[in-house]
């Protein structure tokens, strides 16, 4: 009977890890030629507490249900090297290449928590595997209107055939090639920007010397820290944004005729009326949004919220700052 020699492969989850070892269970045993039949063997790792930006069901595993979605495509290059781990100056032996590994009986085996793989031969002496591989997409549902590419993420894979370790990069695969700000997008920008820039008896907000509302408006603009930060820019993060600014304006009471009572004022009526009037029994944000046009950004071209920022900066080297889309 013919012997095995089996390699243990820990592979955390999701898209290219590199892996520096592995393990021999079994005593090889050579053909006349020096080679030996291994089987591989996957064991995808738990999450220990690590947070995501993406949907449980879009990682390898699912609350107390874990699922293990198989490899979509997957690169693995032997080495034989004599260091710890794999260097740049270390030449791969060959190329396997499976387009996907699935947890199928036909192709794999649940083996104690490893996914036991096809059988590979190797040559003598490889001792070590760069593995690149990304998580399947085949047992996934994505939502209505939602490309493959949106909703799981995707990488431009390089040319990975006795691949030249110096210059072997990975980028992500783009989403969206349309350039120009759509004007949903624009209208969150102007919105913003009509409200930074209200006024009361002829002192701008960015002027005042009410400590309260000058904090406020550090806040708004993202300048609490003495720069101009990045914020997101979706539709949905705006509305959150300018909500509680409005919820922390409304309350605000000073003086009958002061600046900072004709301030407020000017702050509430901006966040109510730009564009259009917008005077509801209970104001929204949200209603506002959506009288505007201005909702479902960047959805709507079908990207995730976290694909779109704005800033607060001066834009055209004229003095004149605004919030612009960066």
């Amino acid at each position: 009977m013919k012997k095995w020699t089996r390699y243990m492969l820990l592979m955390p989850v999701l898209l290219a890890q590199a892996l520096s070892s592995c393990s021999l269970i079994d005593e090889p045993v050579y053909d006349e030629t020096g080679n030996v039949d291994v089987s591989l063997a996957f064991s995808v790792s738990s999450s220990a507490g690590a947070t995501t930006r993406m949907a449980d069901a879009v990682v390898q595993e699912q609350g107390s249900d874990p699922r293990y979605r198989g490899l979509g495509q997957v690169y693995m290059i032997p080495f034989a090297i004599s260091g710890t781990q794999i260097t740049s100056s270390d030449h791969p032996s060959r190329l396997f290449q499976d387009a996907s590994l699935n947890t199928t009986a036909e192709k794999t085996g649940n083996y104690g928590g490893f996914y036991l793989y096809n059988v590979y031969t190797l040559v003598r002496g490889i001792n070590a595997f760069l593995v690149y591989a990304k998580a399947g997409t085949s047992t996934l549902s994505r939502p209505s209107g939602v490309s493959d590419k949106a909703y799981f993420g995707s990488l431009q894979l390089p040319n990975l055939t006795y691949p030249d370790l110096v210059t072997l990069r990975f980028k992500p695969d783009p989403i969206c090639k349309e350039i120009a700000i759509p004007e949903n997008a624009q209208l969150l920008a102007n919105y913003l920007t009509y409200i930074a820039e209200a006024t009361g008896n002829s002192i701008s907000w960015s002027n005042t010397t009410d400590a309260t509302l000058k904090s406020y408006f550090l806040n708004f603009t993202g300048q609490e820290n003495s720069g101009n930060l990045m914020m997101a820019g979706s539709s949905l993060n705006v509305e959150k944004h300018v909500q509680s600014l409005y919820d922390q304006i409304s309350p605000l009471t000073y003086d009958e005729g002061s600046e900072e009572n004709a301030l407020v004022a000017n702050i509430l009526y901006r966040i109510k009326n730009y564009y259009s009037a917008y005077n509801p029994e209970s104001f929204t944000v949200e209603g506002k949004l959506t009288a505007l046009g201005a909702s479902g950004y960047p959805a709507s071209m079908d990207l995730p919220d976290g694909a779109a920022a704005l800033q607060w900066a001066e834009i055209e080297k004229n003095g004149v700052k605004k919030f612009a889309f960066v």
